[in-house]
């Protein structure tokens, strides 16, 4: 299992980006990768003003979790650039 994790030869694609949805008041959350292992955010569309954006969050330079609020529809396409990330080798 070690040598699997740490071997970039061994290295094996991920499958599936961890994701889910919620509705609290009538408002959508949405979230695609995992956020907290994040060291950056950027607010990508929308703003915390209007109640309504995406959030993305990088690791080292890398996209590797997009999480919604009241903006279900724009995170769609983050989960494939996600997996498209995380299936990469190490730069």
């Amino acid at each position: 299992m070690r040598r699997t994790a740490v071997s970039a030869p061994d290295r094996r694609p991920h499958l599936w980006v961890p994701m889910f949805w919620s509705v609290q008041f009538a408002i959508n959350i949405r979230s695609v990768g995992v956020p907290t292992l994040g060291d950056q955010l950027v607010i990508a569309q929308g703003s915390f003003n209007e109640a309504r954006f995406v959030a993305v969050y990088g690791y080292r330079g890398r996209v590797i979790a997009a999480a919604s609020f009241d903006a279900g529809k724009r995170l769609a396409t983050m989960s494939a650039q996600i997996t498209d990330f995380a299936n990469r080798a190490d730069p």
